[in-house]
């Protein structure tokens, strides 16, 4: 009898050109499909709760797919883990409702970005290295204008998912730890390229001395050629989501 699984997946971008499996290229979705069809016997759909792009991370990306028999969990990934690249793994796996879709029934999704200041080897492929130091506090208050419904046209990639550019964001936090600054944004939904976009226009605008008001400029225009340069991928991690009660 089939049954639902949800494994939760944690990887380092760099070698790969994004989740989403494409010809000729090695992908995160791809490399752990190749995995599970060969401990499944089978062709597993496996949906991912986002897509991530190249170069970008993920602590915790939430994958759903069918298996076509019960499995054991904890003997089941044991081996999926021996299967998987070094650059992927698997922190956890169990079975759920046959309703469940990993991308679907997510309810809220949080992503991290990394700014560092020290020219420090660990930090090279998991942040973008600035060296003058950020103004947290009118990051922050920039950042809150962003909170709420809003038409976030002017910080998408492409054309492709505007048919609803609305995302409702309801945290958007930047910290200093050390050399790192840290951003925390959530919302239920973020369009293509929208996290790095943001970022890229934040810092823009404090590195320039903008006004505050220059970020509702950007969102009322509803044109990516008004907004900042993209941050580096390198800096993006996908951190959690949320499934309303579930917890995974």
């Amino acid at each position: 009898m089939k049954r639902r699984y949800v494994t939760t997946l944690q990887y380092d971008g760099t070698d790969f050109r994004g989740w989403q499996i494409q010809p000729n290229a090695r992908t995160v979705q791809g490399a752990t499909t190749e995995a599970l069809r060969v401990l499944l016997r089978a062709d597993p759909e496996l949906v991912g709760s986002g897509r991530t792009d190249a170069g970008v991370h993920a602590l915790r990306q939430p994958a759903s797919f069918v298996s076509p028999r019960a499995l054991d969990v904890g003997e089941t990934l044991h081996s999926l883990n021996g299967l998987l690249p070094r650059d992927v793994s698997a922190i956890a796996l169990e079975e759920t409702d046959a309703e469940f879709s990993a991308r679907f029934s997510a309810t809220r999704r949080t992503y991290l970005y990394v700014v560092s200041r020290a020219p420090s080897p660990f930090y090279r492929r998991y942040s973008w290295r600035l060296r003058d130091p950020l103004d947290v506090d009118f990051l922050n208050r920039a950042s809150e204008r962003l909170l709420g419904v809003h038409d976030f046209t002017s910080f998408a990639k492409g054309a492709s998912e505007l048919e609803n550019p609305m995302c409702a964001l309801d945290q958007a936090r930047w910290t200093r730890r050390g050399d790192l600054t840290l951003f925390f944004v959530s919302a239920n939904r973020f369009l293509h390229g929208m996290v790095r976009a943001l970022v890229g226009s934040l810092v823009a605008a404090a590195r320039a001395g903008a006004p505050i008001e220059r970020i509702d400029e950007i969102v009322g225009e509803r044109d990516r050629k008004e907004a900042g340069s993209a941050a580096p991928a390198r800096g993006l991690f996908l951190y959690r989501v949320e499934y309303g009660d579930r917890r995974f």
